[in-house]
């Protein structure tokens, strides 16, 4: 019994996990999505504005 449970809610975990696999690659394969560390990417922008302002 115990182990039909556990059965039961790998599978559904597992199926919400390839949802969310399948939504993101769509994302990222359309272009609407990119991946990054979101503390790097703040980093690189403030430094691509800082060189900008540097340049004027």
């Amino acid at each position: 019994m115990m182990g039909n449970c556990l059965h039961y809610l790998a599978k559904q975990r597992a199926a919400q996990l390839a949802a969310q696999y399948t939504l993101h690659s769509q994302r990222l394969a359309a272009g609407a999505y990119t991946e990054g560390i979101p503390d790097v990417e703040a980093v690189v922008t403030a430094l691509r504005i800082a060189e900008r302002a540097a340049r004027v």
